[in-house]
């Protein structure tokens, strides 16, 4: 409120709902993604889905999101981490880690 007791232009327009939607493309969600399981305990880095002959590679920090892959269902979005964990860690407490 002002001094005159009326409503401040600012607070009002905090207070109005703003109609519409917002679109986050499948990117950015796996860039987050990918930032999130680098910075759990355990994780070494991300890998490429298409691993030959049981040797997984190292994907570089700017190209996290080829180790992640996104399921965008009607009603949620699920993702599948293809990770490199390090060795000698539980692998329970970082698969804990990186479900929650």
């Amino acid at each position: 409120m002002n001094v005159n007791g009326g409503v401040d232009m600012v607070e009002q327009s905090a207070q109005e709902k703003i109609q519409g939607t917002t679109e986050v493309s499948e990117e950015v969600i796996c860039d987050m993604v990918g930032y999130a399981a680098m910075g759990s305990y355990g994780i070494v880095g991300m890998a490429s889905p298409n691993v030959a002959d049981g040797i997984a590679q190292l994907l570089p920090m700017h190209k996290l999101r080829r180790g992640i892959v996104l399921h965008n269902d009607e009603d949620e979005v699920s993702v599948d981490l293809h990770v490199i964990i390090e060795h000698g860690t539980n692998l329970t407490v970082v698969s804990e880690n990186l479900a929650n």
